[in-house]
């Protein structure tokens, strides 16, 4: 995973503030690269392409994001519940709105 890392780490960052991890295990990364894996369709794969477009890496890092605060809460190692966010659609809506908007 040479440029993986472009992609995983803002979402595991992302999960892991979104509820307030106590701490990460190796199981996050792999939910996160698992996720990012998903998120490879057969046509870009068929075009040679490993990863979704750069284009894409904020709704990239948003879904990591919702699927690493998910294994956070459910192996219990989480300090926050955020209201709403018991479905995968109200984590990633949580997840997209804490996210950083670099403005200027």
């Amino acid at each position: 995973m040479i440029l993986g890392y472009r992609y995983i780490f803002p979402g595991v960052g992302l999960g892991a503030i979104a509820v307030g991890a106590t701490h990460l295990t190796d199981e996050d990364f792999f939910v996160g690269a698992s996720s990012l894996a998903s998120l490879t369709t057969p046509d870009l794969l068929s075009q040679g392409c490993c990863y979704p477009s750069l284009e894409d890496i904020r709704q990239v890092s948003t879904t990591i994001a919702a699927a690493v605060a998910n294994n956070i809460i459910q192996s219990k190692r989480n300090t926050i519940l955020p209201h709403g966010c018991d479905t995968a659609e109200g984590m990633i809506i949580h997840c997209k709105s804490i996210m950083y908007t670099p403005e200027y």
